[in-house]
């Protein structure tokens, strides 16, 4: 899938290559009560996670839809993807509630 396929009105393709095997910043924000946003991950064989402050878990298998930010988010939040160094990971970035649905 290309970085432009099915991307909705107000959202910003993007991608990124991947410098290292361990989990990479797609995007990070801090502060009290943050504009509400997500990342689609677009691209398979990826795993996704947000990290709010110090707390991450393992992720989640890509495709998926992330959403952070928003009424009450305090502190730091990192939108985070982990695959293997030189492989490229596909993703969109919109404002508000996620409406995609991943594909099975």
């Amino acid at each position: 899938m290309s970085p432009s396929e099915g991307v909705l009105r107000d959202e910003i393709p993007m991608s990124r290559t991947l410098q290292t095997n361990n989990w990479e910043t797609l995007d990070s924000m801090w502060g009290i009560n943050m504009p509400k946003r997500y990342i689609f991950v677009q691209s398979f064989g990826f795993r996704a996670r947000k990290k709010t402050a110090f707390l991450g878990g393992n992720g989640t298998p890509t495709p998926v839809c992330i959403d952070y930010g928003g009424w009450g988010a305090v502190g730091v939040q990192t939108v985070q993807v982990k695959g293997q160094a030189g492989e490229t990971v596909h993703f969109v970035q919109g404002v508000g509630e996620c409406q995609r649905v991943p594909p099975v």
